[in-house]
């Protein structure tokens, strides 16, 4: 995660929001922000090995403008997405 707070000309340094759980890896970030101003990403976790299927589905949320983050690597169970 990195943020740009004068239109892109420089941006924060990137920091890692989440560190993938064994045997599974992050792929894919749909971020939005709420009405009260909080930062929340989601991201799928397919197995890292075949049939590569989406395992479960990671949340993360920020009430500070990304410095901190609270982080559910497995905010509910799923059987693929795609």
């Amino acid at each position: 995660f990195s943020y740009t707070t004068n239109g892109g000309v420089s941006w924060a340094t990137y920091m890692q929001i989440n560190t993938s759980v064994s045997g599974h890896y992050s792929q894919g970030v749909d971020i939005c922000v709420g009405p009260t101003g909080q930062i929340n990403v989601v991201w799928a976790c397919p197995t890292s090995s075949s049939p590569f299927t989406e395992d479960f589905a990671g949340f993360a949320s920020s009430t500070n403008g990304g410095t901190s983050w609270n982080v559910l690597n497995n905010a509910y169970d799923m059987n693929g997405i795609r």
